[in-house]
């Protein structure tokens, strides 16, 4: 014994030592031994678990994750519409949010199956991949193969890689139809390599006679203009079919895509662009153990923690769908729909299209691109795209992303994507609350203005050009 205890004990022995005074002594140790026992599991328990408020209640101390701290504060602080940052679900997220626990103990190996293509996919995921896009029906998943990467830029890298490494006359001319998304010359040419090559607006290539050692990369609904696309020059080298804004949040669901790669990514599904979480679903095996390998060699897989994440995720939304029945999921099947996550994203991107609309027909100053009604199976009935981004195009200004910039909103024009008219410049769509009203608001003071060069002083530079990816 030590402690206190020791000395009181002795004290109390000495005078008399009875059966009882020894057999009191040691149930009043063991009393101190089991207290200082819980005390230490107690403590040792709060720091291997996460605060028991999960993402809806505690969060840890220093850390600040309320995104109205990065709201507009006056008319001097710039609104990033730049970016395609998808914090337009953190309010649903912290709303309905889930409790999610991820032990000290998972995910501690590097391995994590051996039934997969590459050992580094959790075939967990790779069920709750196929179970989304059963209930949404936005992909063919039969008899194809799921590639797990950092999101869809390295899966783009590894599809670039899988359609180039065995061909016999190298570079490959990398092609894709303007106006195309602006990552993807960047992305093509950043490790410069000798295997393919960025060769710029697909329609360029349409009509010449000779169409092998091409990869043309397919975009719908298209960023940056929303509008769906397809193969323009299909030549042997391959094709790359980008869907990763296929979701009925932003477009009709028409039909399950079926091509021969196709990318998809969590961040435009549920708004978790910082997972980095991206799959490819690939027909061909070769294609599938080829990109597989690249992302091997370039990050020894995807961070299991993010996958486990992923699939938590994905499982919270289709079990919420499938409490419905099977689709089609009606838009007005009574108050609880706001619970249901794509339900949720649609009604808030069709209350800003309505008001980004409203403003331009207001005004001779912008335009924006019309969609057309399209039969959704998701949600069985007509509706139209309410894209991400918006496709600004600017009547009496010579370059609307200059406009803008006058009064402090970041834009990316129309070069970003390889038109040389500089009337055009995207904005964002799934900016938060406060973020999207000032930009409006500020959208509207040019709107009613007859000014052609406004007044107000630009207070920064461009923002960091890692930006030009999302």
């Amino acid at each position: 014994m030590s402690g206190p205890v020791a000395p009181s004990c002795f004290t109390f022995l000495v005078p008399r030592i009875t059966k009882n005074r020894i057999i009191f002594c040691l149930l009043l140790v063991n009393l101190v031994l089991i207290f200082l026992y819980s005390e230490v599991k107690r403590q040792s328990s709060s720091l291997s678990r996460p605060n028991p408020g999960g993402y809806r209640g505690g969060k840890p101390e220093g850390i600040n994750t309320d995104s109205s701290s990065h709201a507009p504060a006056s008319d001097a602080l710039i609104i990033n519409s730049d970016i395609g940052d998808p914090v337009i679900f953190e309010p649903y997220w912290l709303k309905y949010g889930i409790d999610m626990v991820i032990p000290p103990w998972h995910s501690i190996s590097y391995v994590s199956s051996q039934r997969q293509i590459s050992p580094f996919f959790e075939d967990f995921l790779i069920d709750e991949i196929i179970s989304v896009h059963k209930i949404v029906g936005n992909a063919v998943t039969k008899d194809r193969h799921i590639v797990i990467g950092a999101g869809s830029i390295q899966l783009l890298q590894a599809a670039l890689y899988a359609l180039s490494v065995n061909d016999r006359s190298p570079p490959l001319k990398v092609v894709s139809a303007y106006p195309f998304y602006s990552a993807y010359p960047m992305v093509t040419d950043f490790v410069q390599s000798k295997l393919y090559e960025w060769a710029g607006d697909a329609m360029d290539f349409e009509a010449t006679s000779n169409r092998d050692g091409y990869i043309e990369i397919v975009n719908y609904p298209n960023n940056p203009d929303g509008t769906f696309r397809h193969a323009v020059v299909n030549g042997s080298g391959g094709l790359i079919h980008d869907l990763a804004y296929y979701w009925p949040q932003y477009t009709p669901i028409t039909s399950p895509a079926d091509h021969d790669i196709m990318l998809f990514t969590l961040s435009k599904f549920s708004g978790h662009a910082g997972s980095r979480v991206g799959w490819a679903i690939v027909k061909d095996l070769k294609v599938a153990q080829l990109m597989s390998k690249y992302i091997f060699l370039n990050t020894i897989g995807l961070s299991r923690d993010a996958q486990a994440r992923a699939a938590h995720i994905m499982r919270y939304v289709v079990h919420h769908y499938s409490q419905k029945g099977s689709a089609p999921y009606r838009l007005k099947t009574g108050p609880d729909n706001t619970t249901l996550l794509f339900h949720h994203a649609y009604d808030a991107l069709k209350h800003r299209w309505k008001e980004l609309r409203g403003l331009v027909v207001s005004g001779a100053r912008f335009t924006l691109q019309d969609y057309p009604l399209a039969f959704c199976t998701f949600f069985g009935e007509t509706t139209t795209s309410h894209p991400a981004f918006a496709w600004l195009k600017c009547e009496q200004d010579r370059n609307c992303e200059e406009l803008l910039n006058s009064v402090n909103v970041r834009s990316r024009g129309g070069h970003q994507f390889g038109i040389l008219d500089p009337q055009y410049t995207r904005i964002s769509m799934i900016l938060n609350l406060k973020e999207f009203t000032t930009l409006h608001s500020r959208l509207a003071l040019l709107n009613n203005s007859s000014q052609t060069q406004c007044e107000i002083e630009l207070t920064t530079e461009r923002s960091d050009w890692s930006a030009r990816y999302l």
